[in-house]
């Protein structure tokens, strides 16, 4: 059974996505991806997005994280719609929306 743990991280200065992935049968690792916003532009562009994106589609049979529900998936969500309109988002505005959902 492949299990996939992922979670998010904003700041104002950072947008950090990691995820791996974990074959409970042979206790191996499957994969793992870290993407983050540029660190001099803090954009995420739509090939970032993708990445993230292909990864939760290919994940495997569970996807765990802590809080995904009320504030990493309202979060990548928000992220997509952003960036399908303008090819790409900043991590100050990831970073506000997240705020938005913590208040």
């Amino acid at each position: 059974m492949k299990l996939t743990f992922f979670d998010i991280e904003t700041y104002n200065e950072l947008f950090c996505f990691c995820g791996i992935t974990y074959n409970s049968e042979d206790h191996s690792e499957v994969s793992r991806l870290c993407v983050h916003s540029d660190f001099k532009t803090g954009v995420v562009d739509q090939f970032d997005f993708d990445k993230i994106n292909d990864y939760l589609m290919n994940a495997g049979d569970f996807i765990l994280s802590y809080n995904g529900t009320r504030f990493d998936l309202p979060v990548l969500a928000k992220m997509k719609s952003d960036i399908k309109k303008m090819c790409q988002t900043s991590q100050s505005y990831i970073h506000e929306d997240a705020n938005m959902l913590i208040s």
